[in-house]
């Protein structure tokens, strides 16, 4: 739904809410909106087929005629400039810089490294407000050029290395925390660098590779807090999703399940809890060009039917979409598309 057919040259967006009246948090960005704004339009997007509520969205961004992103401009309910990313890049077209501009010229600068095969190995940042405390991350890799360590050295000199155990597919099996103690520390802050090595996660996968199992651990106890089992259909589509929160109440899970069309499109999901029986199925219904068509989202008392018309450009690129909900038009979400 994110795609752009052609050379861009700078597209605009813009959801609009229809009622006079709405709720705040249809005006302004969520917390931490930004931490990483490609993300947040992703999952705007996503909810907005759904049920979910839909966060605000007004920007414009700027392409070369490589396609790569120059310039981010995020502005607020007012049409004042929230937010300006730039980018910056390297003859392979590798992103080496990426500067966001806030209140007062404040600034966030973020410069990526890669090596001889274009893979990242490290990653700086700072805000101008400290110039002088940078936090540097560095991915050492192996012969096959997967990551098997990640370290992170603060403002404060501490290290943590992740580390990342795999199989002979090149899978991760596990992944595990190792503090390099401070000796410039006292004693009582090097306490903590006591139990120096720490499980994050553990993972299986079945014969195809698709990930079946995952353990997540606490890594103050080093026990393990939480489980996700995943199955698959002969397609490797997902169809199964459980969530244990507590690994010691086995009862107490989230399960979704999925089905899809032949294109391989999702159709039906289904997801209930059997701590309190709350339970919530979307049937999805896509039309010739495999644009969703109409959404229908059932749950316990609740019914509704989401359906969604679009306008498009002579590349073939929507411009327009409107959100209608049991009949009654909600919002639309508007591009405007220049090209070279």
């Amino acid at each position: 739904m994110d795609t752009i057919y052609g050379n861009p040259k700078s597209v605009s967006e813009k959801i609009v809410f229809l009622k006079t009246k709405v709720a705040k948090r249809y005006t302004e960005y969520l917390n931490n909106s930004f931490r990483n704004i490609r993300l947040y339009k992703k999952g705007n997007l996503e909810r907005f087929f759904g049920d979910r509520n839909v966060s605000y969205v007004n920007c414009k961004i700027v392409y070369n005629k490589k396609g790569l992103r120059e310039k981010e401009l995020w502005y607020n309910f007012s049409e004042e400039i929230e937010r300006t990313f730039y980018y910056s890049y390297d003859k392979n077209n590798n992103l080496i810089e990426e500067n966001e501009v806030y209140w007062d010229d404040e600034f966030w600068l973020v410069k990526y490294h890669y090596n001889r095969l274009n893979k990242p190995i490290a990653m700086s940042y700072y805000n101008s407000l400290e110039p002088n405390e940078f936090v540097h991350w560095y991915s050492i890799r192996d012969e096959n050029n997967n990551v098997v360590e990640r370290r992170i050295i603060d403002g404060d000199g501490e290290d943590c290395v992740t580390l990342y155990e795999l199989n002979k597919e090149e899978k991760v099996i596990r992944t595990y925390i190792k503090y390099i103690l401070n000796k410039r520390k006292s004693k009582k802050a090097q306490s903590k660098f006591q139990k120096k090595e720490r499980n994050i996660s553990e993972y299986r996968y079945d014969e195809r590779g698709n990930k079946i199992q995952q353990l997540n651990y606490n890594t103050s106890t080093n026990n393990i807090q939480s489980k996700q089992v995943y199955k698959y259909d002969d397609r490797n589509y997902l169809i199964e999703y459980k969530n244990y929160w507590n690994i010691s109440d086995t009862t107490n899970y989230r399960k979704v399940v999925y089905n899809y069309n032949n294109k391989g499109f999702k159709t039906y999901g289904k997801e209930t809890t059997t701590n309190d029986s709350t339970f919530s199925i979307i049937k999805t219904f896509y039309n010739k060009n495999d644009y969703i068509l109409k959404t229908i989202v059932l749950g316990n008392n609740k019914s509704k039917t989401l359906d969604f018309k679009y306008k498009f450009d002579r590349k073939g690129n929507w411009t327009k979409i409107t959100k209608i909900v049991n009949g009654e038009p909600f919002c639309v979400w508007t591009r405007k598309i220049k090209y070279y």
